[in-house]
């Protein structure tokens, strides 16, 4: 099922045409929510839950992996700082959102390229 999903995320990122452009300017408002996907390990995806506040906090969460923060919005790009959690000082790095027609793809790039995020908003939040 894993790789089913992640096989979709892939297969979306790839082919249709975005109704924001690429490099429109995204604001924190813009991915408040609860948003469901997967971290990226060196050996395998770990199922996370991403919970961005309208204040600019957030908590990811993780099997082994807790970390809360901010997010800074800046020149029309986000960035996220976290300040508490289990390797915090790691995780800083930049949030991207793509939008093709109804579907929304968020993605989470620490700055070290360890665990690359993929997100879409959780249906039941």
């Amino acid at each position: 099922m894993r790789r089913a999903v992640l096989l979709g995320m892939l297969v979306f990122a790839g082919c249709a045409p975005t109704s924001r452009p690429a490099h429109a300017p995204i604001g924190v408002q813009d991915v408040v929510g609860v948003w469901q996907g997967w971290l990226i390990t060196p050996r395998d995806y770990l199922a996370a839950t991403l919970a961005i506040h309208g204040d600019g906090s957030f908590e990811l969460s993780a099997p082994r992996t807790y970390v809360a923060g901010t997010i800074i919005g800046a020149g029309g790009a986000l960035r996220f700082e976290a300040s508490s959690g289990r390797g915090a000082a790691g995780w800083h790095g930049t949030i991207t959102l793509d939008e093709r027609g109804d579907v929304r793809l968020l993605r989470t790039a620490r700055d070290d390229r360890l665990f690359p995020g993929r997100f879409t908003p959780d249906p039941g939040a």
